[in-house]
């Protein structure tokens, strides 16, 4: 058969479920961002209510990905619910990545709320960029 002539490449599918015997499939592998020490307090808040959410005993052993200050660009802290309006104005907030059972999960938080399970967030986050100081940074 010549090269003009071979079939085109057939299509190749893997079933987790019916993995070829002796071969081990494809795990999702985590990405990690920064970890803040000062968001511990929140971190542990996050991870507390996750456990709880999927009945897991030690809320230790969920794995941190991220967490890090950021800078909402408004009320809706990057977790909108559709059909709701916000307030537009910059909101200080975080944002904090778990990891359980091979599934990521969303956290954030903004002004006085807690961090909640964001489980349709818009986008992710930018990096918390520092406030200028009083009067612009400018000379007087």
């Amino acid at each position: 058969m010549s090269q003009e002539e071979q079939p085109p490449p057939k299509e190749f599918h893997v079933d987790p479920a019916n993995a070829v015997q002796g071969e081990t499939p494809i795990e999702p592998t985590p990405t990690f961002g920064p970890i803040d020490p000062l968001l511990q307090p929140q971190i542990e808040y996050a991870q507390q209510d996750l456990a709880n959410k999927l009945g897991i005993d030690n809320w230790w052993d969920l794995g941190v990905l991220e967490a890090r200050s950021v800078v909402w660009p408004d009320g809706g802290l990057g977790c909108p619910t559709p059909g709701m309006a916000y307030i537009q104005v910059l909101v200080d907030g975080a944002y904090i990545r778990l990891w359980a059972s091979d599934k990521e999960y969303a956290y954030h938080s903004g002004g006085s709320r807690a961090p909640f399970l964001c489980e349709h967030p818009s986008r992710v986050p930018p990096a918390a960029v520092p406030a200028p100081p009083p009067g612009g940074g400018e000379g007087v």
